[in-house]
């Protein structure tokens, strides 16, 4: 009775691992799916105050003081990571601007979101109206939310727009219209989740919308001990400098008392036509790893602020986006029912398509508001031949027959996907996978420690979409980044004045180790997720599949003692930090190494 059991439950856990394979071909780790519905825009003003009632911060801090006069923050990108930043900044008592390259339809003279009349507002839509590259949809897992539980609105927010990932199933469906679609499975069935907390799929721009309002609830209390948060459309940052405190006291238009060291911030706005500039006490880059801060950081210090790049098989591929209905129905097989497509449900389809140009994948990640069109994603090596199609009708065809399961006809005839929809999927130049990059270095502060400058997600590490922790580490930086803060001293602390050079050092010391971890994780967990085509890639797939089936019995046979597989300790909902995971992970593999090499040496003995 005890083997039963025990048997049960391997092949359980069997199965988990066998969806984990599976989804190497599903693309259930992949997070390019694009929202193209736009949201309605969010009026935001630049005042802000707390989320809650009280005027304790939700993320721990107790409020400082009631003067009107604040310290300045400037951060750079309007994305998860920048607003995020703003807010713990806030938080933190400082009035923040952020400078958005994005440009809006419509601002005042200054490229602000100030009008004459005192009344503050954002024209929030181009926030959300991302370019079709630049769209995806996040898997918020539980490290995004130890940020996200700090702002109770925001996580409730995410919980009720997004799909959790713990009910989500999964479809793949055959491109032969003459085979059955399988049954779809629970990605969580028998799986390794450890933690209460859920996963949830969201849109980028539901997000960032989210986050938004956040901001537009805390202007409406207005709290005092908060700071303001303003947002500067259409502004691109063409220099960033720490002025010293002896620099700036050869100001004479500076009064003694303000002789300090600062942050200096230059940005175009208007396409270059007006020039704004900004001093602060920090400054946060989280304007993406092609950061002008962290460039700009180069030209001061080129040594600390280079990019360590690795290689991965995921980097160069390329992907775009073809819009459909979100209710789609998808025929089965003659007399049985159609396959509805669920908003729950990850699927992919395949093709009826031979031959490395070929063969070719649809994706649709899980999407909550059926309003929205569904987005399939398509991912292939840049010499595929759907690139070389630039024509609407042309590609209608092409994708028709590789794959004839789906009603790709003519629209004329039934089809439903429009000309305009298959012209503008054929023009459109789509985006490319990164290599994985990480900065040397995360901050640079002034001589007497006394402000800075911190990079933030991508403005720090850059990877494939492979293990879908863009914006999990985006958060985490900026959690930690508060935390450093906090434990330092904040802004208008006089007792602890000079110790914001040493929190953002201290900042660098607690996340670059974890930055490197997570690139270097990127660079060969899961990068043949996408199905690319060709004998060696294929080969290499397939080697990556008993690896990873050869460490599970280890793990298995030796009761835990060897580590499981590194995919299958990121998606186990253990809190492993990303250092912790590569640990093991090198752990098991050089034990592999290593008794292979004893093993390899007895052999050699033997034959002497």
């Amino acid at each position: 009775m005890i083997a039963t059991t025990q048997y049960n439950k391997v092949m359980a856990r069997s199965a988990w691992i066998l969806l984990i394979l599976a989804s190497y071909e599903s693309h259930l780790v992949s997070v390019l799916a694009f929202n193209p519905t736009p949201i309605q825009p969010v009026s935001v003003s630049s005042s802000l105050s707390l989320s809650s009632e009280t005027t304790t911060s939700s993320l721990g801090d107790t409020q400082t003081t009631k003067s009107s006069v604040k310290e300045k923050a400037v951060v750079v990108g309007a994305g998860p990571g920048g607003l995020a930043s703003a807010l713990i900044l806030s938080n933190l008592s400082y009035d923040v601007t952020i400078l958005e390259k994005t440009a809006p339809s419509n601002f005042s003279e200054d490229g602000t979101t100030d009008n004459n009349e005192g009344q503050e507002s954002m024209p929030t839509q181009p926030l959300k109206q991302f370019d079709i590259r630049k769209a995806f949809s996040y898997l918020i897992d539980w490290r995004g939310q130890e940020f996200t539980i700090k702002f109770p609105a925001i996580h409730r927010k995410i919980q009720e727009r997004s799909i959790p990932s713990s009910t989500m199933l999964v479809t793949r469906i055959p491109g032969d219209p003459n085979k059955p679609i399988p049954t779809p499975v629970i990605a969580m069935a028998g799986g390794v989740k450890k933690r209460d907390s859920d996963s949830y799929w969201i849109p980028r721009n539901e997000l960032i919308a989210i986050f938004l309002e956040e901001i537009e609830e805390r202007n409406k209390k207005n709290v005092t001990d908060q700071g303001r948060i303003r947002i500067v459309m259409g502004s691109d940052v063409t220099q960033v400098r720490i002025i010293d405190s002896q620099e700036n006291a050869n100001n004479i238009e500076v009064n003694n008392e303000n002789r300090h060291s600062l942050v200096e911030v230059t940005s175009n706005v208007f396409d270059g036509e007006k020039e704004n500039t900004y001093e602060a006490k920090i400054v946060i880059g989280a304007d993406g790893f092609n950061s002008n801060v962290r460039s700009r950081l180069s030209q001061i210090d080129g040594s600390k602020f280079g990019v360590k790049r690795y290689k991965s098989p995921a980097a160069g591929l390329r992907y775009k986006v073809l819009q459909m209905p979100y209710g789609v129905n998808v025929p089965n097989i003659t007399g049985t029912v159609p396959l509805t497509m669920r908003g729950d449900s990850l699927y992919s389809f395949l093709s009826v398509n031979k031959g490395a140009k070929n063969e070719v994948r649809m994706g649709c990640l899980p999407l909550k508001d059926p309003k929205s069109l569904r987005s399939t994603n398509i991912i292939t090596k840049p010499n595929h031949a759907i690139w070389d199609i630039t024509d609407g009708e042309e590609m209608r065809k092409w994708m028709h027959k590789s794959f004839p399961r789906m009603s790709f006809q003519h629209e004329s005839e039934g089809g439903i996907i429009s000309s305009a929809e298959w012209s503008r999927f054929a023009s459109a130049k789509g985006g490319a996978f990164p290599s994985p990059g990480v900065s040397l270095n995360m901050q640079l502060s002034s001589k007497d420690e006394t402000c800075g400058v911190a990079l933030v997600g991508d403005a720090v590490h850059v990877f494939p979409p492979d293990l879908g922790q863009g914006v999990n580490s985006a958060l985490q930086d900026v959690l930690v980044l508060n935390q450093t803060i906090i434990r330092n001293g904040s802004s208008q602390d006089k007792s602890t004045k000079l110790t914001l050079g040493l929190a953002l050092k201290q900042y660098e010391r607690d996340r670059l180790p974890e930055a490197k971890a997570l690139v270097k994780l990127n660079s060969h967990v899961g990068p043949y997720q996408y199905k690319q085509t060709g004998l060696v890639d294929t080969t290499k797939a397939k080697l990556k599949v008993l690896n990873i089936l050869f460490k599970v019995v280890l793990n298995k046979i030796t009761f835990g003692i060897f580590p499981l597989p590194a995919a299958m300790m990121f998606f186990s909902g253990e809190a492993m930090s990303y250092r912790t995971i590569k640990n093991r992970s090198d752990a098991g593999t050089y034990s592999i190494v290593s008794l292979l090499a004893v093993f390899a040496l007895r052999k050699l003995m033997k034959l002497r």
